[in-house]
């Protein structure tokens, strides 16, 4: 048995319980879990805003090490250091063919997975096929990727979401161009890489959005131009810096309706918007047909930012050691699975760009 972090129903607490992994299947690699971060889209999962089977183990970014694996594992070995991939690529469907991964309609993400079980007898489902807010997580090979870089484990638990996900988005989604625009709504750790990658790829302006004082400072801080709160004078300042004409870019890394609407609101004609946030079933998003097609727009999703992490993975971890990317500086850090609760409390306290748990180390306050 190993401990691990348990919601079990909707908008339920985070407590720790035992649970009971199964044995390795033969494609499947047991990992210690060594850093995970927290990401909004746990608690989103665990809110019922995104859908979810419960009881459930959160996490899906992060780093650990393979204790063992099934006899058809061929990627990584007992001993090997991994990052978590939440997309769990099948590798063989035509977007993996084609480059697009995130979208893959045979992903791990999209399947049950219970291989946990509540002394109890419930099954319990992994988080986007990880469930890494625990000690150990059992997951198919699909989902991790191996990591050679020498990066910390606090650093790197970043990389498999919320890092990822930003500098993709910026890079590759929306490929900003060097003396471009660029609006970011939303200065979370997505919003921070994106504002950073956006700087790194030679964006003459890159404006920063939140409401939080504490995130506007760290986006300033990460290499943003400007920082504003969403208020009604914030077109004109996009405007200011635009030559009157509104972004080329503008990033939406909230995921709801108002703030998608304000992201196309602030972008140029012909510019783009990309939906970077994760947001909620039922929260529509509405567009006239006229402006659709007048404004000469594009709108776009940005799932996992198009990363791929055989292509990305060496240049971001390069952009990372090389200071040009990363949340090092503002990562708030918690030791033991027991220090969940505060873990918690420091993500929703928005003093960070992230946050990360180290599960299996002794439990100490933060730092």
């Amino acid at each position: 048995m190993v401990r691990a972090v348990v919601v079990a129903e909707p908008s339920g607490d985070w407590r720790i319980q035992e649970v009971t992994l199964a044995d390795p299947g033969t494609d499947e690699v047991l990992v210690r879990v060594d850093a995970v971060g927290l990401c909004r889209t746990d608690f989103s999962l665990g809110g019922g805003r995104l859908p979810q089977r419960f009881p459930f183990v959160p996490g899906h970014e992060g780093v650990g090490t393979v204790v063992t694996t099934g006899a058809d594992v061929r990627r990584v070995s007992p001993g090997d250091r991994v990052l978590f991939n939440w997309t769990g690529p099948c590798g063989a469907c035509w977007f993996c063919e084609h480059g697009r991964s995130a979208l893959c309609s045979g992903a791990v993400s999209n399947r049950r997975t219970e291989r946990m079980t509540l002394p109890d007898g419930r099954k319990v489902q992994a988080a986007m096929g990880v469930g890494a807010f625990a000690e150990q997580a059992l997951v198919s090979e699909q989902s991790v990727v191996p990591f050679t870089s020498h990066l910390s484990d606090t650093v790197a638990a970043t990389l498999g979401c919320g890092v990822a996900t930003g500098f993709g988005a910026a890079s590759h989604t929306a490929a900003v161009m060097s003396g471009e625009t660029a609006v970011v709504i939303g200065a979370g750790g997505v919003g921070l890489t994106v504002i950073q990658t956006c700087v790194a790829r030679g964006a003459a302006r890159v404006i920063a959005v939140d409401p939080s004082p504490e995130r506007r400072d760290l986006a300033l801080k990460l290499g943003a131009h400007e920082a504003h709160d969403p208020s009604a004078s914030l077109a004109g300042a996009v405007r200011d810096q635009s030559g009157g004409r509104g972004a080329d870019h503008a990033f939406e890394c909230v995921g709801t309706a108002a703030t998608i609407r304000q992201a196309w609101g602030l972008t140029r004609r012909g510019g783009k918007v990309t939906v970077v946030g994760a947001g909620s079933t039922s929260d529509r998003v509405q567009f006239s047909a006229f402006e659709l097609f007048h404004s000469g727009r594009i709108l776009q999703g940005a799932v996992f930012g198009d990363f791929e992490p055989a292509r990305d993975l060496g240049p971001l971890c390069d952009l990372v050691e090389g200071g040009q990317l990363g949340l090092d500086g503002a990562l708030d850090v918690h030791h033991g699975l027991g220090r969940v609760g505060a873990a918690v409390a420091s993500f929703e306290s928005r003093r960070f760009a992230r946050t990360v748990l180290l599960p299996n180390a002794p439990d100490r306050p933060a730092g």
